[in-house]
């Protein structure tokens, strides 16, 4: 008998990376000047916004103040997504705010981030502790 015609079976697509779960290890990321790697042995607060929506002005207004709270102790870094990060930078200068505002889509994509405003809390050990979405 002749042999069943070979099917090829379609790949299953990668995983999509997951929103960290406390415990995890908080993937490293580059976002312009900023790499996540480069401040082991401090807590880092990621706040992810969408420039120029509704949320933006909180998210950012709540990044600067953590960085006015916690200067010298953990590093906060704001990181524009879903926009071009100038946009983001817009918005921090028209709301006077001093947080430092990078591109976030290289972290948003390790991150799983579909959705902004999202938070993480990663510890000097490199463990994310604390989430919100």
């Amino acid at each position: 008998g002749e042999a069943a015609p070979v099917r090829a079976v379609p790949a299953a697509p990668p995983a999509r990376p997951r929103w960290p779960e406390p415990g995890q290890p908080a993937p490293d990321f580059r976002a312009g000047a900023f790499r996540l790697a480069d401040h082991a042995g401090k807590p880092v607060v990621l706040v992810f916004f969408r420039p120029g929506g509704e949320t933006a002005e909180p998210a950012l207004a709540v990044a600067d103040a953590l960085q006015k709270r916690y200067a010298g102790k953990a590093v906060v870094v704001a990181l524009a997504v879903f926009a071009d990060a100038a946009a983001g930078v817009k918005d921090r200068d028209r709301l006077k705010l001093a947080v430092p505002v990078h591109d976030g889509a290289a972290a948003a994509g390790l991150y799983g981030v579909e959705t902004a405003p999202r938070f993480a809390v990663i510890d000097a050990g490199g463990k994310v502790v604390w989430t919100f979405t």
